[in-house]
């Protein structure tokens, strides 16, 4: 809410349940399962370690500085799950397995379309302020509900806003 900077309506443009759900139940986890059923095509399994690349400045950065705030729901399971996982996979990859690392490079353009088809398509083709699935206030305010709804109220354009992506 306070990231994106909408008035109109906040709880359900750009993000909404309906969008959140199919991205993570149908894409996210189509895209998780692909690489379990495939262990041994390591860029696969690349692009989705990778990822947390992407959860570590919309996390660590965007949403803080958003915020104004040192942490964020995502923040701890970014830091203390993803990143992990995702230093053991580079390090599990590059020591028992040498002469396959190099498609941990691949794993970065997989990253790359992954992130384009699970979450910027669906944001993009999905956002709409009459969704009838809008967020329920707990999750629109979490932990802070004073602090965002300062936040938001004295907010200027965000810088998707300003891109033309509002």
């Amino acid at each position: 809410m306070a990231a994106f900077r909408e008035k109109e309506a906040p709880e359900r443009y750009p993000f909404n349940a309906q969008r959140c759900f199919i991205c993570n139940v149908f894409l996210c986890y189509a895209f998780y399962i692909l690489a379990i059923c495939f262990p041994n095509v390591i860029w696969l399994g690349a692009s989705q370690v990778l990822c947390v690349i992407v959860q570590l400045a919309a996390h660590g950065l965007l949403i803080n500085f958003s915020l104004k705030d040192f942490y964020n729901p995502g923040l701890g399971s970014t830091v203390f799950l993803q990143l992990p996982v995702a230093i053991y996979y580079i390090w599990y990859v590059c020591t028992t397995m040498p002469e396959q690392a190099w498609q941990l490079w691949i794993g970065v353009l997989g990253a790359i379309i992954a992130m384009l088809i699970c979450f910027i398509s669906p944001v993009l083709l999905m956002r709409n302020r009459k969704n009838p699935y809008p967020f329920a206030e707990e999750e629109m305010y979490g932990y802070h509900k004073e602090k965002v709804l300062e936040i938001w109220q004295d907010s200027k354009p965000s810088i998707l806003q300003r891109v033309g992506l509002k």
